[in-house]
């Protein structure tokens, strides 16, 4: 059996578990380009070597991180071969590559302020998009959950909104006041422009990924933050959760529908960065020394 038809099961596999279609894609694009870097070989033939090589091949290619992803979603593709097609498993012999420990410039209490306060809340669109704004500032929302929440997503009596994430996993996540009083208002307003989707574009459809990508170059050139990109605010929001106590590193994983803890401590490393800048504002040993 080839590798394309092997993809073809997974494909259908992917289906059957009820991932979003965004998710399927990702896997068939990625699998895809791997297959044709090393032929559409039998799966019998398939070696740990294949997937080693392709990995140094990317390196050269695209950012250590997207290596890293690429080959995260190449093992999912292995594991399956191997439970499926029974094929040797050497998934201990393919190597990721390390996770780099870096620090993400998170957005500042005045770039926030900044940011909040450039829509024009009166109007539908400003309204809206400042709605948006808030749900991943203050609530740790992907772009693509916030773009397919439902009016009926909102539970108002306890101030919690059902998410759908990654792999169609449910799960509560807890708004603020700001933003309950603020979709409150949105709803009222604009009961009778929103259709099965809570956030809609000119023709009462969910917003796409070009019109958010569209929404954020207007936020950039609007603020001057260049760095601004909507995973950013996500970043920010599990930051200032540890920052401020909020919580701990578990409630924080729920919250941002991380499956596994482990891939929610890099926000307890860049929070304690931040802690240690902000309360040891002169800790050069050399700089307490007299002038020489």
């Amino acid at each position: 059996m080839t590798l394309n038809d092997c993809l073809e099961a997974f494909i259908s596999y992917q289906h059957l578990k009820g991932n979003s279609i965004a998710t399927i894609k990702g896997y068939k694009l990625i699998i895809d380009l791997f297959i044709q870097h090393i032929g559409n070989i039998d799966v019998s033939a398939l070696t740990a070597e294949h997937f080693n090589n392709y990995n140094l091949y990317l390196r050269g290619r695209v950012k250590i991180v997207s290596v890293r992803s690429y080959m995260r979603h190449l093992k999912v593709f292995l594991s399956f071969l191997v439970n499926e097609y029974h094929i040797d498993d050497f998934r201990a012999k393919v190597i990721l590559p390390s996770r780099q420990k870096t620090i993400i410039n998170i957005l500042s209490p005045p770039e926030i302020e900044r940011l909040l306060s450039v829509d024009d809340k009166s109007t539908f669109y400003g309204l809206r998009n400042y709605c948006m704004l808030l749900l991943m500032l203050d609530c740790g929302l992907r772009a693509s959950e916030v773009v397919h929440l439902k009016p009926s997503d909102l539970q108002f009596d306890f101030k919690g909104i059902k998410v759908f994430g990654k792999g169609s996993k449910e799960r509560i996540v807890p708004m603020g006041n700001t933003l309950a009083a603020s979709l409150k208002t949105y709803l009222r307003r604009y009961k009778k422009r929103i259709n099965v989707y809570l956030f809609v574009g000119r023709q009462r459809d969910y917003i796409t990924r070009d019109i958010f990508r569209d929404i954020f170059r207007y936020y950039i050139k609007a603020t001057g933050i260049e760095r601004l990109h909507p995973h950013l605010l996500r970043h920010t929001f599990a930051t200032n959760f540890l920052l401020n106590g909020l919580g701990d590193l578990y409630e924080l994983s729920m919250i941002l529908g991380h499956s596994d803890v482990s891939t929610t401590q890099i926000y307890l490393h860049i929070a304690n960065y931040y802690k240690f800048m902000q309360h040891k504002k002169n800790f050069s040993y050399i700089d307490s020394l007299a002038p020489h």
